[in-house]
């Protein structure tokens, strides 16, 4: 913060990254607050993963064509003037199966090749395990109308976009998934991602980080709509 003191009552920690900084400078991501650095990172991730997924469709489609084109070489005949089945393959090609491999993308354990390289993934809202394919479908197939990817780019920044309710999924960030927002469950060491689950000592097993005990109770997750069981403790401060 440039060494300029902020006055406590102003005060707010990022849960991603733990910088302390004014609270006015936060931005919700999955209704959790966050910094703006980490808003606009995670963002900037998702939006150059998409850009990857779209370069690698055209350069398969691309070879797949080239290769088709090697088999068929009539397909391609300027003195073709008649429809042949070669015709309804690219429309099919085109208009079908492009969009559908797109639509699909996700369902390799919630990786596509653009989130695998930026450090992202697919998972599920509730259950934070990795998407399947039918939910990798759902997700994408509003990114095949025309312009609508514009418009979903602007809802990044704040998690889900257009396609993730219907889905019921949601993007997290590898490296900080045991963080919040990203793990809305709580079952994980924020220090180091250790599975916390039943364990009743006060401290991570894993790196000794403090955790806050607190009586078993039903309690419902910040995000989602199932309840979630706790699971018998609080995790502690963010370290500094």
């Amino acid at each position: 913060m440039s060494g300029v003191a902020i006055p406590k009552a102003e005060q707010a920690v990022c849960p991603i990254c733990d910088r302390v900084v004014r609270e006015k400078r936060m931005r919700k991501l999955y209704d959790v607050p966050v910094c703006r650095k980490c808003s606009n990172g995670f963002a900037n991730r998702r939006q150059l993963g998409w850009i990857i997924d779209h370069v690698a469709t055209i350069a398969l489609s691309a070879v797949i064509g080239f290769l088709v084109g090697m088999v068929f070489p009539q397909a391609f005949s300027p003195a073709r003037t008649t429809s042949t089945v070669e015709d309804v393959f690219w429309i099919a090609f085109s208009w079908v199966l492009v969009p559908m491999f797109f639509a699909l993308k996700d369902g390799f354990s919630g990786y596509s090749p653009g989130k695998w390289l930026c450090g992202v993934r697919a998972v599920d809202w509730d259950t934070r395990e990795p998407i399947s394919f039918l939910q990798s479908f759902k997700r994408n197939l509003v990114l095949i109308i025309p312009v609508v990817p514009l418009l979903v780019a602007m809802q990044l920044i704040k998690g889900r976009r257009s396609g993730d309710k219907w889905a019921n999924t949601c993007v997290v960030w590898e490296k900080k998934a045991y963080r919040m927002p990203f793990d809305p469950r709580g079952i994980l060491c924020t220090k180091c991602g250790y599975n916390l689950t039943g364990n009743v000592s006060g401290r991570c097993p894993e790196c000794g980080q403090e955790i806050r005990l607190k009586a078993p109770a039903a309690r419902t997750a910040p995000v989602g709509s199932a309840a979630i069981p706790a699971s018998g403790f609080e995790l502690g401060p963010h370290r500094r």
